[in-house]
């Protein structure tokens, strides 16, 4: 498949028309690929771009915060990817494409991968860009050889990793088609927070003041570690026993979570906090930030424990390498290696200074690496490549002023004690009321 960017037949808008670009997502719920999305939105220039969202169900809370920035949410309601109403909806979607006359289709996962780029290519979208944002085992073999099948139809594929891009190619795309496209941290997360607010927030928690904490931001799937956490803070029993743990985000495994904290008479120790906005930066609530996944790609939850100045144990898969330096901004484990993970649990631990040199220099590697400029920049010049075939998206397409976000800690202003939505933004066409916000999970 050739990777020059498709001709639009009978292009009839003038070159200053806005580029239409089109997010094609699976859900709006929280996760690292949805907020993702929700980051590049917030960057996109409104007066050169004009955004919509579809995705396959739209009744997650990301759903609201798209809103704030107005942009417009389409549902395309497909339940499963070999049900018979598949077909329908592809129909559907090409409808809309053509109808919204698409400049840009960025498809961000497999299920979107699979429907939307071929429906982008035969609808005669000029650019068909699509993302590859995860590592081997999240999903099935089946659905991994038909993702990768598809992708080679797109223009233009991204990977927020180059070890994440590596795997692309190894999987039979052309290295010409790829580019890397890193995650990145906004300014809100790398300000520091108002000191008194990791005290309230800490007591809202029942995390004692003083506590040397250990804390993950990640949702609770199995696939995130948590166990192994658990675990290796159990092996070091003495020399941990004063650690409390604090695991920030939702999901299907906090139940057993809870019973294995109790198990393990670790239960008046171990805080979940659910959901929580990200800014302040949830990450200096923490002494150690710590992400032990089975398998991961390149998660934004470590730069943002990084920008915080705080050291980070992880696990040694994926694209984590791409963010963590091994000796320097923390230490990389095995995944399910609890020995090892206790041991460098221990040190950071009875190693203060170790703690805030690691912190340091993981700050400053977020400011000069994984900064918004950098990363935005690197997907202008993917959006880009449809200016040679339609005459626009030659302006700039990416703002240095985001348009400002939702939902964050009310505990962050003197005397809150709840989380607010500021007020409205100046938004894009058709904004809508602001309405809610995002959770970190």
């Amino acid at each position: 498949m050739s990777e020059v960017v498709a001709p639009r037949p009978q292009q009839s808008r003038g070159r200053d028309a806005p580029l239409e670009i089109v997010f094609f997502l699976d859900n709006l719920d929280v996760g690292g690929t949805e907020l993702a999305a929700l980051r590049i939105a917030r960057y996109l220039n409104p007066r050169t771009t004009h955004l919509r969202v579809v995705a396959l169900r739209v009744d997650g809370p990301l759903r609201e915060e798209f809103a704030r920035l107005g942009v417009e949410v389409v549902e395309l309601p497909v339940r499963g990817l070999a049900k018979v109403g598949t077909a329908r909806a592809a129909v559907t979607l090409g409808r809309r494409l053509r109808r919204w006359r698409t400049d840009v289709l960025h498809t961000f996962d497999p299920y979107t991968n699979i429907l939307g780029v071929p429906v982008g290519r035969a609808s005669g979208v000029p650019l068909v860009v699509a993302s590859h944002r995860w590592w081997d085992g999240v999903h099935g073999k089946g659905l991994d050889a038909v993702n990768a099948a598809t992708v080679r139809l797109a223009h233009r594929v991204v990977a927020n990793s180059p070890r994440v891009g590596d795997l692309v190619v190894a999987k039979g795309l052309p290295s010409s088609r790829l580019d890397i496209v890193p995650n990145f941290v906004e300014s809100e997360v790398l300000a520091p927070p108002d000191p008194a607010w990791i005290g309230r927030r800490r007591m809202e928690l029942g995390v004692p003041t003083e506590a040397t904490v250990l804390g993950t931001v990640a949702s609770l799937s199995w696939l995130k570690g948590h166990r192994s956490v658990l675990g290796a803070c159990a092996r070091r029993g003495e020399e941990l026993a004063s650690v409390h743990l604090l695991f920030v985000g939702d999901g299907p495994e906090r139940p057993a979570l809870e019973e294995m904290a109790r198990e393990l008479g670790m239960d008046q120790r171990v805080h979940f906090a659910g959901r929580l906005p990200n800014v302040p930066n949830l990450h200096h609530l923490f002494d150690v930030s710590v992400l032990c996944s089975l398998t991961e790609a390149f998660p934004n939850s470590l730069l943002e424990a990084m920008a915080a100045g705080k050291p980070v144990v992880a696990s040694r898969v994926g694209g984590i390498p791409d963010a963590v330096c091994e000796g320097e901004t923390g230490f990389l484990v095995d995944p399910g290696d609890e020995s090892t993970l206790a041991h460098r649990l221990q040190r950071l631990v009875s190693e203060p200074l170790l703690r805030s040199t690691m912190g340091e220099v993981g700050r400053r590697r977020v400011e000069e690496h994984f900064t918004p400029a950098a990363s935005m920049e690197a997907l202008a010049r993917t959006y880009g490549r449809v200016s040679s075939r339609t005459g626009r998206g030659e302006g700039a397409l990416v703002s240095r002023n985001p348009l400002a976000r939702g939902w964050k800690d009310g505990l962050s202003a003197v005397g809150g004690s709840a989380a607010s939505p500021p007020a409205s933004p100046a938004g894009r066409r058709h904004a809508l009321p602001p309405v809610g916000g995002v959770a970190n999970g």
